[in-house]
């Protein structure tokens, strides 16, 4: 049962850092959606903050271990300038590759507009000259379809089968008394009969309802019509001899020895009757085929249908298409959230600046171990925290400013 059963496997999700290149992401049932992940900066995770102050304490823990009361408070200093100037060059290393990936997957999504565009062009025109077609054939319908739900089921050809049982039960028990020697005859004879009434009477009406759509020429359209009608009357003079002609039998009586003695004149009327009747079956049941078969509305209305389903599968394709390129327009521009991530990047760059420098004046009190110490170290950590929140300028902040103005985040969105 695996081998038919098999589950879809969920697309992978492409992601544009340094260890992957583009990947393409089914999104919404739109497989050509270009739809792509841009990695966030790593300082934006708290891990990486969490290890740069790991990898600071492992750095200066020697350092520390040579400090006295004596010592300055921005001993440290220089080694989280250090540190922090890896982090800034690591930053402009990603927003310099993180700008040539989302150029390069904006144009990738107005190269599958373009695509979209020329695909769904055509569509449009078949559809719409589909729609033409269907217009004048609305309201057509046949009157002797049985319409179920999606299911037609045409009533002519059941009726026409129905009559030729009919004519061909009729005729056998008539020609059965004439043909008594030759089995293989009655029965060609009686299909004969039934199909020159019935069959010729069905093909005459569906001829007859698509005349205007007959693939015959006009004069060979015609001869076909009069050659069918001929057979039709053949079959009915056919029938009315056969049943007169057979009456002296039909009417027959066996004498006192057995021997069959037929009838010879002095028919009665009820007698008539019943030869009228039977020998005029052919013609009632030729004409009742005839009638269900003349519907110039079915051809049309299986046109229609035609028609109709052929333009529902165009339509389809192109509500595809058209969500698609929808999609595309609505898609966020993955520059966006790039530059969102740059933004917040420089100013976590910023914190770990501030937050390192504080940290280094934490360890070296709790080493040095004096209260006046502390009170130093304190009032020179406010200091760089006043200096941070009052609007200095470091140098994490100049590089914010250094970047070109399309790619200021506030103009972009």
């Amino acid at each position: 049962m695996t081998l038919f059963n098999r589950k879809k496997k969920a697309p992978a999700v492409g992601v544009l850092d340094e260890s992957s290149g583009p990947a393409r992401v089914k999104d919404r049932g739109n497989p050509a959606l270009p739809s792509f992940f841009i990695s966030d900066h790593p300082i934006n995770d708290p891990n990486h903050l969490q290890e740069c102050y790991d990898q600071f304490d492992a750095k200066v823990a020697s350092l520390i271990e040579t400090t006295d009361r004596y010592s300055s408070k921005e001993v440290l200093d220089a080694y989280v300038d250090g540190q922090i100037l890896v982090e800034e060059n690591q930053i402009r290393s990603e927003a310099a590759r993180k700008d040539w990936d989302t150029a390069r997957l904006s144009n990738e999504m107005e190269v599958r507009k373009g695509e979209l565009d020329r695909e769904m062009a055509p569509l449009k025109a078949n559809i719409d000259e589909l729609d033409e077609q269907i217009e004048p054939l609305k309201g057509k319908r046949s009157h002797f379809t049985v319409h179920l739900g999606n299911f037609r089921f045409p009533l002519s050809p059941v009726i026409t089968i129905l009559a030729m049982a009919c004519d061909a039960f009729v005729n056998f028990s008539f020609l059965q008394n004439i043909l008594t020697e030759n089995f293989w005859l009655l029965i060609l004879t009686v299909l004969c009969l039934s199909v020159l009434s019935d069959g010729t009477m069905y093909i005459f009406g569906n001829l007859y309802s698509q005349k205007g759509e007959t693939f015959l020429g006009k004069r060979l359209y015609y001869t076909f019509l009069a050659g069918l009608l001929s057979l039709f009357l053949l079959s009915v003079v056919t029938s009315v001899l056969i049943r007169f002609g057979s009456m002296s039998i039909t009417f027959g009586t066996v004498d006192a020895t057995g021997a069959f003695v037929g009838k010879e004149g002095g028919y009665t009327l009820a007698e008539y009757g019943v030869t009228l009747a039977t020998a005029f079956l052919t013609t009632a049941t030729g004409i009742i085929c005839l009638v269900v078969s003349v519907d110039p509305d079915a051809p049309l209305e299986t046109q229609r249908l035609r028609l109709e389903k052929q333009r529902a599968k165009l339509v389809n394709r192109y509500e595809t298409l058209a969500a698609e390129r929808h999609a595309l327009e609505l898609a966020p521009d993955p520059a966006i959230y790039a530059l969102a991530c740059r933004e917040v990047a420089w100013k976590n760059l910023e914190a770990l600046r501030v937050g390192l420098r504080l940290h280094a004046r934490k360890l070296l009190a709790l080493h040095v171990n004096d209260a006046d110490f502390t009170d130093e170290a304190s009032e020179s950590g406010k200091a760089v925290l006043n200096a941070a929140t009052s609007g200095s300028k470091s140098s994490a902040s100049d590089e914010t400013s250094e970047f070109p103005a399309n790619h200021d985040l506030k103009e972009v969105v």
